[in-house]
């Protein structure tokens, strides 16, 4: 009876990067022992360790696939995904620990990128790969300078080319498909933080970003976390992408949208 109160008071925030297609929906409380729940609505998840002081404890009768409940209940677990592949790490956790050890193992190799030049193919190549790693096919090119804090999650194809001054934030996953076109000044962001103001700092949330085949990406563009872009696709410059887009389309704007196919 406690708990069913305790319910009836729960309020309700959101969590993503401003936009409709990272919006998940929470509800939030404490139940007795001072332990804060946060319950997802929008479908099964699985059940967290409270983390101290800011954390969560994530409650859920379902858990995914090959989740077990020990495992779900097992503090410092590498990953925390929901019912859709979202990632959420807590602050002041292990894992939190961990992603910023992962962010200055990144910066020390991306400042080292950045010191090469166009000329410099073959040692830009041989950092990214450490970066990300895992080695990167020969026809891949990227201009430096390129920003990112984390690396690991990236995920490259066969003839890539990456213009300079893009940002990757790679926390939920960043898959790039072989013959894609990334313009100058790209940002292809997968993390975002919690709306509500006094819960801003206590997780970081990641959603992949998948760019298919032969997509072309123009200058200044922004696509941020659960946005697949398809095969075949052209992003207009100064575009933000905050939805699917589908294959053999121009979108332009923002939000961006449809503006025309270029199949054929």
């Amino acid at each position: 009876m406690a708990r069913d109160r305790v319910r009836q008071k729960m309020s309700v925030c959101r969590i993503g990067c401003l936009s409709n297609s990272m919006v998940t929906r929470f509800r939030r409380g404490s139940l007795p022992g001072k332990k804060r729940v946060m319950t997802i609505l929008n479908g099964p998840s699985i059940e967290f360790p409270a983390a101290p002081r800011d954390g969560y404890t994530f409650r859920s009768s379902a858990l995914p696939s090959g989740v077990t409940r020990a495992q779900s209940q097992s503090p410092g677990k590498q990953r925390m995904p929901n019912h859709d592949g979202t990632r959420i790490i807590h602050s002041r956790t292990p894992e939190s620990a961990a992603m910023l050890a992962n962010v200055k193992r990144a910066m020390t190799i991306t400042a080292a990128l950045n010191r090469l030049t166009f000329n410099d193919a073959e040692e830009i190549r041989a950092l990214f790969s450490e970066l990300i790693g895992r080695k990167v096919d020969e026809s891949f090119l990227l201009i430096p300078p390129f920003f990112t804090a984390g690396g690991d999650e990236i995920r490259v194809g066969r003839n890539v080319f990456i213009n300079q001054n893009c940002t990757f934030y790679d926390l939920g996953g960043l898959d790039i498909g072989d013959d894609v076109m990334i313009g100058p000044n790209v940002s292809l962001i997968t993390t975002g933080h919690p709306l509500e103001p006094s819960q801003r700092r206590a997780a970081t949330v990641g959603r992949a970003i998948v760019i298919e085949k032969n997509v072309w990406i123009a200058a200044g563009v922004t696509i941020i976390g659960g946005v697949t872009v398809g095969e075949n696709s052209v992003v207009a410059a100064g575009s933000v992408v905050t939805r699917d887009v589908p294959p053999d389309t121009l979108v332009a704007g923002n939000p961006a949208r449809v503006v025309r196919s270029i199949a054929g």
